[in-house]
């Protein structure tokens, strides 16, 4: 299973080393606005830096949203209707 992260602060960090447990994880794709942030957690985590939220979604089965809360609710539906045209196709 591919696994990829948007936002990647402390709870990111913490979910990525949390996946070191987990057997037959793939990890895709990050991205957090602050490109700095994204590349320090990429390197240390062995995700690929994304340029965007759709580029993580089109790269992961399953996605950690660890954002801002209040940009929660946006990311899941993007995340809900990629999973969901990917059923239907």
């Amino acid at each position: 299973m591919r696994v990829g992260f948007l936002g990647t602060g402390w709870i990111a960090r913490y979910h990525s080393i949390m996946l070191k447990r987990v057997e037959g994880i793939e990890r895709a794709g990050v991205y957090d606005p602050d490109i700095a942030r994204a590349e320090q957690f990429a390197a240390a985590s062995g995700h690929r830096r994304c340029a965007s939220e759709d580029e993580v979604l089109a790269s992961c089965d399953a996605v950690y949203i660890t954002t801002w809360t209040s940009e929660a609710p946006w990311l899941v539906a993007a995340a809900a209707a990629r999973a969901s045209a990917a059923r239907s196709a």
